[in-house]
């Protein structure tokens, strides 16, 4: 429940209003780093306006996190190759925790900084720390879900 929670009270709200927040703040991107270059390029092949740019970063971001649920289920599958029995429940829900906490202090410390560093790295890296924070919210819900299915008795699951 408190995972629940957390995500849906706190997390997703980050790519809903947060996220555009950061972008509308950025200056604009100049092609002085490769990042910055790339992202110009996509910008002017896709025909993006500059003043609608921000718009878009947020629209990658969150493409990230619908990568998430792909990069959670090679999470999974590696669990379930490397460990077995009742341990592997456990070990799933620890790496959800910690990809959570390590994926989300990514996060947050993009968006502190964002103001102070390249704007296309800024998307980039939060891209990137999004589709894990998605990913690794996955993978805690797949093991805990599990290990409740295991530990729990059908009259007991689901309050």
């Amino acid at each position: 429940v408190g995972n629940t929670l957390v995500t849906n009270a706190l997390i997703y709200p980050l790519s809903f209003v947060v996220f555009p927040v950061v972008f509308r703040r950025l200056p604009e991107v100049a092609a002085a780093t490769p990042a910055a270059r790339v992202l110009s390029w996509a910008q002017s092949v896709l025909g993006i306006r500059k003043d609608k740019a921000w718009m878009n970063h947020a629209a990658l971001v969150s493409m990230g996190g619908a990568l998430g649920p792909l990069a959670s289920g090679v999470v999974v599958e590696a669990v379930r190759l490397r460990v077995t029995g009742p341990a592997q429940s456990y070990v799933g829900v620890i790496i959800g925790v910690l990809g959570q906490i390590v994926c989300g202090m990514a996060v947050m410390m993009v968006m502190a900084c964002a103001q102070i560093i390249d704007p296309a790295l800024v998307v980039g890296a939060l891209f990137v720390g999004w589709a894990g924070v998605i990913a690794s919210n996955n993978v805690f819900t797949i093991f805990f879900n599990s290990h409740s299915q295991v530990a729990l008795g059908r009259s007991v699951r689901g309050k």
